[in-house]
């Protein structure tokens, strides 16, 4: 699913990429490392993300600051945004296998929000990349995000009953 944010949309995720920037500068050890030009691109991009998935499914973004393990979205969702060549979801060793991960690619203002897996699909040698210590899941293998939403409506089905 497409997801165009628009330029307020843009500007709300961008401000919590920087305040996350800024958090994790303020804890840095070494300060030259935390403040590439990269780093900060991947929190604006990645919290662009994360607000591209919540539009996607219907979910509430809060934008939180400093929960680095808690999910990024409610029912459990982690989102991994990423610009793309190859599309692939990136997961750690670190990552809760009772968590779902969604993938994102691309840049602002548009993103593809392409699918998901539950955190233990897919731990398996072959997507393991041993430099990187990390999974790495094409994204052909993702589940639609119609499986998703399915989830999600049974969810809260079931605390409202």
């Amino acid at each position: 699913m497409i997801v165009t944010l628009s330029t307020e949309e843009m500007v709300r995720a961008a401000a919590i990429g920087v305040k996350r920037r800024v958090s994790s500068l303020d804890r840095c050890q070494d300060r030259l490392l935390s403040t590439s030009r990269g780093a900060w691109d991947i929190d604006i991009e990645g919290a662009c993300g994360e607000l591209a998935a919540a539009l996607a499914l219907g979910l509430e973004w809060r934008g939180d600051v400093d929960t680095y393990k808690k999910p990024d979205l409610d029912h459990n969702i982690q989102v991994r945004t990423t610009q793309g060549n190859p599309a692939r979801l990136r997961m750690s060793p670190r990552d809760s296998p009772n968590e779902r991960f969604v993938l994102v690619v691309g840049v602002h203002p548009r993103y593809e929000v392409v699918g998901w897996i539950d955190g233990n699909q897919f731990r398996e040698k072959k997507y393991w990349h041993a430099e990187r210590k990390v999974w790495y899941i094409p994204y052909e293998l993702l589940n639609s995000l119609s499986e998703l939403l399915k989830v999600i409506n049974e969810e809260k089905t079931n605390v409202s009953v």
